[in-house]
């Protein structure tokens, strides 16, 4: 939860000078600011933070002024709605440090949000301490919402911090509860009593956590609140579970699996049910129609054989008998071409519907993949306190091929729609940097875990002209090769190797053992038609990943290649135009 996100609402702060939205006066500077306004209520984070990032940079505001301020603290907002907390809390401590006594009065939500950012870093030291100034703050006592997100979070910090406080945990999640209640909130009144459970369970104070659970799902059913349930129908049936009643606990299990279902919407399957069945009509249509064209096609041969027997016969008749037959051959010869012809443009469709269901089959198996992989993860979390070394390595084995199947499926999805040109692109001046960092955001678990550096050396300010999803494919799958075999310990590094007005080129290189010679000139290449590389782990990859790359790379009308040169590990070389 952010905490203090309702009080310091910066887009309404945003509407409040905007003159656009006021009806007053529009000039560069209120034109700008009505744009930032309007992308960050839509939640375009990623277009916001290039925006705000390019005007601040260009001086288009006066030292110090209103729109300057809430223009910074927008940009610290926007960061971490990116999932980058520690980026937030160095431009928040920059607001604070360079607008001292400015607006003292929002100081202590400003507190709130870096306290917010350090405990998704799971730094509870940091957290607690601005967590204390906030509550020291004069405005603490009189704002009812900024003590419902402070409770909360100073709860979290003593539930999850190695110490053992418990106790802490409960006081400060009641302190929360009676805020919540005053205020009508029952979305954060179902998270205490969900919190308050799992205090309780941690404390194997089974009733104490039957007791809030049940409150959590009551408030959550009465009310529709759906991103809870899931977790409270998990939690009761695996503390009915250990109590020995298996009946109710296998009804939560079941509701628990019901709601993950929802993921999978039935609706789409009997869509795909449907598809398939029309498929498969339409293949039994076209056999029947094809077994009439070869009947066709052999009464045909049979008239050609008579054909020639009965030229062969007249032959004797002359000149003009001759001619005839000549004419009649080559009529016959056109049919069949036009036969032909027909069923190469048939079995150009069946190439087409082909790559359809490919695309179908990827695209709705993603749905339920993710959903498994949910479900590793949580069941993970809960068997982490029985400290089982061989479980855990099983769940963390079930969860890389869960991931890795995911990767395949998303591949295989893309690569479909490439080939039945249904893939769709929008082109447009992209802040590589940022599309790094987001893509190492997402591997950044499994690089910890390898304890393997990444560094993202691209300057900040360098523009790519590309699609942005087509590229993160291309970055993650690149990426996530590098990684494969790369030893752990191990480094990857993204360098911007030359940028012209015209065309940007930049690099990724790993530590890893590198490529052979002799498969240099095989890496892009349909999988069937190389040979599948061994990755530091003993398995060996699909080998789709890099040519979907190249294709990609190709419909943003740039080229990925392999840099024959290098002696030490692989090195990537991607070229993308600069500007539009």
């Amino acid at each position: 939860m952010v905490c203090g996100q309702q009080s310091l609402s910066i887009s309404e702060r945003a509407r409040q000078y905007c003159a656009v939205c006021n009806g007053g006066s529009v000039n560069d500077t209120v034109q700008l600011f009505h744009h930032l306004h309007t992308t960050s209520k839509a939640q375009q984070f990623s277009p916001l933070h290039t925006e705000l990032t390019q005007a601040l940079g260009t001086g288009i505001f006066q030292p110090y002024d209103t729109l300057q301020y809430y223009s910074e603290l927008m940009l610290g907002k926007t960061l971490y709605a990116l999932k980058l907390p520690r980026e937030s809390i160095e431009a928040y401590e920059k607001v604070l440090e360079k607008w001292e006594g400015f607006q003292p009065v929002e100081q202590p939500f400003i507190w709130s949000e870096i306290a917010s950012a350090y405990l998704f870093l799971q730094d509870y030291a940091q957290a607690m301490k601005y967590y204390q100034q906030v509550v020291q703050s004069a405005a603490f006592s009189s704002t009812p919402l900024l003590q419902d997100g402070v409770y909360v979070g100073i709860g979290l910090c003593f539930q999850n911090r190695k110490n053992d406080e418990p106790d802490s945990a409960i006081l400060y999640y009641t302190k929360a509860m009676e805020v919540q209640i005053a205020l009508n909130d029952s979305v954060d009144l179902a998270r205490s009593y969900l919190n308050l459970g799992g205090v309780h369970y941690e404390q194997y104070r089974d009733a104490a956590a039957m007791e809030h659970w049940k409150m959590a799902l009551q408030i959550a059913e009465a009310h529709h609140i759906t991103d809870i349930l899931g977790d409270v129908h998990y939690n009761l049936a695996q503390l009915y579970e250990e109590m020995g009643e298996l009946a109710p606990a296998l009804n939560h299990y079941q509701q628990y699996i019901n709601y993950q279902d929802s993921l999978w919407n039935r609706d789409k399957l009997w869509e795909l049910a449907q598809q398939k069945e029309a498929f498969e009509v339409q293949l039994r249509e076209d056999e029947i129609l094809l077994l009439e064209k070869d009947a066709a096609l052999q009464e045909v041969n049979l008239a050609q054989r008579e054909t020639e027997r009965n030229t062969l016969i007249g032959i004797a008749g002359g000149l003009v008998a001759i001619l005839l037959l000549i004419v009649l051959l080559y009529r016959t010869t056109a049919k069949k071409n036009k036969i032909i012809e027909a069923q190469r443009q048939h079995l150009d469709q069946l190439n087409t519907t082909k790559n359809q269901l490919f695309s179908i089959v990827a695209h709705d198996l993603r749905a339920p993949v993710q959903s498994l992989g949910s479900a590793n993860k949580l069941l993970h979390q809960q068997v982490s306190a029985l400290n089982d070394p061989q479980l855990e390595a099983l769940l963390q084995r079930n969860q890389e091929g869960i991931e890795g199947t995911y990767r395949l499926l998303d591949n295989l999805l893309h690569w479909s729609l490439s080939q039945s040109e249904n893939l769709f692109l929008q082109r447009e001046q992209l802040a590589l940097h940022a599309i790094i960092e987001q893509v190492l955001y997402d591997v950044k678990p499994l690089l910890q875990q390898r304890a393997i550096r990444a560094q993202n050396e691209v300057p900040n300010k360098q523009q790519v002209v590309a699609d942005s999803s087509t590229l993160k494919i291309v970055l993650r799958n690149v990426l996530d090769n590098a990684i494969k075999f790369t030893p752990d310990g191990g480094i990857i590094v993204f360098q911007l190797e030359e940028a012209t007005a015209a065309e940007v080129q930049f690099s990724i290189t790993d530590s890893g053992r590198g490529i052979a010679p002799e498969l240099v000139a095989t890496v892009f290449e349909m999988p069937a038609k190389k040979e599948r590389a061994v990755a530091v782990s003993g398995k060996t990859s699909s080998g789709l990943g890099l040519y979907l790359c190249k294709e990609l790379m190709a419909l943003n009308e740039g080229a990925i290649e392999v840099d024959a040169q290098q002696r030490e590990g692989a090195k990537f070389i991607m070229r993308l135009k600069a500007t539009l």
